[in-house]
């Protein structure tokens, strides 16, 4: 891809503590103004990192409610949402995507093993990693079958914790942790900014490119339908979504979901 990792990961260190600001961290609003950072300037910075070739472009949707939330196997415990950032990196070529990768972040303030029975149930999920089953009927009434996604359990490093500081300070203090098939947190971290940087530059190491292949491919594909088919195509960037799944006593919940789009024809 025609963008060089480091360069990324500088942007988005710059982002992250864009959207920190300097006083006390809560989660909900750092992802607000996290959309807002990138609306603003993900696209901007990124055409002007010195090492790229080829077009770019951003897309981002902010989707409110509970439409992305799914049962944790094996337990089968439902209402957990799948996660609150979806990043992806997309080499295209006219219309055809020739390669895609993902990252799935479940965020969390405060740097230490995340507590409550919905960090759980996330962990759990994370941690097995073997299906995605979507609760909203009407959601897979308008994907294709078959439901539930199965996922192949060695691909679950797309899934990850993201760990912000308690309050605003140096970038490089937020981190990204794994999850263990015991269902807790890998006891290593790298900085939240370079894990982001991971898909954009193709280099997550899992394959999420649209085939006929289910698994991570297909569970991606779910989720930028649902942001493409209803937002992307009109509206290019939208703050807020809201989907005929939801009612409005469910908005609480959110799936931020950020595109980057790299044009391989234009690259030598």
């Amino acid at each position: 891809m025609g963008l060089d990792l480091i360069e990324v990961e500088g942007v988005f260190e710059r982002l992250i503590a864009s959207a920190l600001g300097s006083g006390r961290v809560k989660e909900v609003a750092w992802i607000t103004a996290f959309h807002s950072a990138v609306e603003r300037d993900l696209e901007t910075e990124l055409l002007a990192t010195p090492s790229r070739t080829g077009s770019v472009r951003v897309k981002s949707a902010l989707v409110h409610g509970t439409t992305f939330t799914v049962d944790v196997p094996p337990s089968g415990k439902s209402g957990t949402e799948i996660g609150d950032l979806l990043l992806v990196g997309e080499s295209f070529k006219g219309t055809e995507v020739v390669e895609r990768e993902a990252l799935l972040l479940q965020m969390k303030v405060g740097l230490g093993r995340p507590s409550g029975s919905s960090s759980a149930n996330q962990l759990a999920l994370y941690g097995n990693w073997t299906t995605v089953s979507w609760r909203k009927p009407g959601m897979r009434a308008d994907l294709p079958p078959t439901h539930p996604r199965k996922l192949n359990p060695g691909d679950r490093t797309v899934a990850r914790f993201g760990l912000l500081p308690t309050s605003g300070s140096s970038p490089s203090t937020a981190l990204c942790r794994e999850v263990e098939p015991s269902a807790d947190l890998s006891l290593y971290a790298m900085p939240l900014a370079a894990a982001m940087a991971l898909p954009v530059c193709l280099t997550v190491g899992v394959d999420a490119t649209p085939g006929p292949s289910d698994g991570w491919p297909r569970v991606v594909e779910d989720m930028l339908w649902i942001a493409r088919e209803r937002h992307f195509m009109s509206e290019p960037r939208l703050h807020q979504v809201e989907l005929r799944y939801e009612s409005r006593s469910e908005h609480r919940d959110r799936l931020l979901v950020i595109v980057v789009q790299v044009d391989s024809q234009d690259i030598d």
